[in-house]
């Protein structure tokens, strides 16, 4: 029924994983549908990004990265062992992605998830945290507002430029704003039992308290 509904709500020009400029108005009268836009499907993969044997589809830069100059880096692999690495650079990575507030998973160590993305205009829906989520800020500008998980009160307003870290804590939802295209690396915990984990104490919900963890 949901499916339904989003079908014959979103119109053909508007895509809702885009940024404005990008996109036509959800607004107006009904303009037929986007399903590729609603049923778009994450690319996975279970081979490197840049290694002969995965098929991925390879976007074009977007708009919003033209002029960037992106230099690959150097491997030196043994003989033999070639099938089993892959060299990309990051920024190239994330400058193809056709979707915004999206992140991908491009690192996976146990529960360790590395998740970069790219933003523009607004996250759509305010998020809320059950664990604590890392933000490494790459390029480009984010504005954030964080607010009380139940109540929706303001708590506090960052602003995160290159270079800047900050760490949302776990009782909280935020919305960032990004007046121009920009990269993001999100770094969290995904073990699922964390949320149980920070309720009963045993790992608390705290960015401060984390990092002096023994």
């Amino acid at each position: 029924m949901f499916t339904a509904m989003l079908e014959d709500w979103i119109p053909a020009d508007f895509d809702p994983f885009a940024a404005p400029r990008e996109t036509g108005s959800a607004v107006g009268p009904k303009r037929a549908g986007n399903p590729g836009a609603i049923h778009r499907k994450r690319v996975v993969t279970t081979r490197m990004v840049k290694q002969d044997e995965r098929q991925d589809p390879e976007f074009p830069i977007n708009a919003g990265f033209k002029g960037i100059e992106f230099q690959q880096g150097e491997m030196h692999i043994k003989p033999g062992h070639e099938s089993k690495f892959g060299l990309v650079n990051l920024y190239e990575y994330l400058a193809r992605s056709d979707v915004t507030w999206n992140p991908s998973i491009v690192s996976v160590l146990e529960h360790s998830l590395w998740c970069p993305t790219t933003e523009e205009h607004r996250l759509p829906v305010k998020h809320g945290n059950d664990r604590v989520e890392w933000f490494i800020q790459i390029n480009g500008q984010i504005d954030w507002e964080v607010c009380d998980q139940n109540t929706g009160e303001l708590k506090a307003f960052v602003r995160m430029r290159p270079g800047d870290v900050c760490a949302m804590p776990a009782d909280i939802q935020h919305q960032g704003f990004a007046p121009e295209r920009s990269m993001l690396l999100v770094w969290e915990n995904a073990d699922p039992q964390m949320p149980e984990k920070i309720r009963t104490g045993t790992v608390p919900g705290d960015p401060d308290k984390m990092v002096t963890m023994k």
